[in-house]
């Protein structure tokens, strides 16, 4: 039997209700999957390879795409428990979009609480520093000036939370917007 018809039969309810249900339920089990998925693997990464530079972002990123990959498959069970195998480009884009919202909302809150509580902000320190580092080995002379201040303007507002939390939503959001645009035209039917 499928799931509507055990649904309708055992607990009697209303079709709308129980397809309303199962997408919040598929919504939030591809999101929360992938929002967990990436800061465990960052946590690992951190712990195995350091707080250093390079291999972190990459390692970042790569957890990223993986984890993400929730929203192919979220489309997908939309699509064939729900749509029974029918799904418009719009319906995946908003299964995607909701999946990547919610991943994104726990990458946010994970690093927020890895910023303020664990050793984020030494991390960071780095990083602006490398920055800085990298602007004062490329040479010039009035450009230079400009690009040190501009970082030393994005380290001190970097840690005001509003800061924060935008521009480490914008670091997830986009990629979760890209793979959901290609995950809607994979499964649209």
């Amino acid at each position: 039997k499928s799931y509507f018809s055990r649904m309708r039969n055992d607990q009697h309810c209303d079709y709308i209700w129980c397809k309303t249900d199962l997408m919040k339920r598929i919504i939030l089990i591809n999101g929360l999957i992938a929002g967990i998925f990436i800061p465990l693997v960052m946590g690992l990464v951190i712990l195995i390879a350091g707080k250093e530079g390079g291999f972190t972002e990459i390692a970042g990123f790569a957890s990223m795409i993986i984890a993400l990959s929730t929203i192919y498959l979220g489309m997908r069970q939309y699509r064939d428990r729900i749509q029974a195998g029918q799904l418009t480009f719009l319906q995946g884009l908003k299964i995607g979009l909701l999946i990547t919202l919610v991943a994104s909302g726990i990458y946010v809150f994970s690093w927020a609480l890895y910023y303020y509580f664990g050793s984020g902000q030494e991390m960071m320190d780095q990083y602006f520093q490398q920055q800085v580092d990298q602007i004062n080995q490329s040479g010039g002379d009035g450009a230079v000036q400009e690009r040190l201040a501009s970082v030393e303007r994005m380290r001190a507002s970097y840690g005001k939370p509003w800061v924060l939390i935008a521009y480490t939503f914008m670091e997830i959001f986009p990629v979760g917007l890209i793979i959901t645009l290609i995950a809607a035209l994979i499964n649209r039917r």
